[in-house]
């Protein structure tokens, strides 16, 4: 079993999810556990792993920055003469 919790900089649980299976793949569209959308900020993510053969359960962690703010760019004109 797998599990996956994020929080946010207060450290208040934001999204978790578990799944189970030989191999796991989570996805986040960005979206809290009551749907709205998270606001951009600093996040933390746990994640925890045990199998099914009784080993210890092995723990990752990370940090990442939501920043939704359009890119904005500049195209100048060179000359080739």
């Amino acid at each position: 079993a797998v599990s996956l919790v994020v929080r946010n900089a207060a450290g208040t649980t934001v999204r978790s999810a578990s799944i189970s299976g030989d191999i796991v793949r989570f996805d986040w569209d960005l979206r809290t556990s009551g749907g709205a959308l998270v606001p951009d900020g600093d996040y933390a993510w746990t994640l925890r792993a045990r199998d099914s053969w009784g080993n210890a359960t092995a723990t990752r962690t990370g940090s990442f920055t939501v920043d939704g703010t359009p890119p904005v760019t500049r195209a100048t004109t060179a000359s080739t003469a």
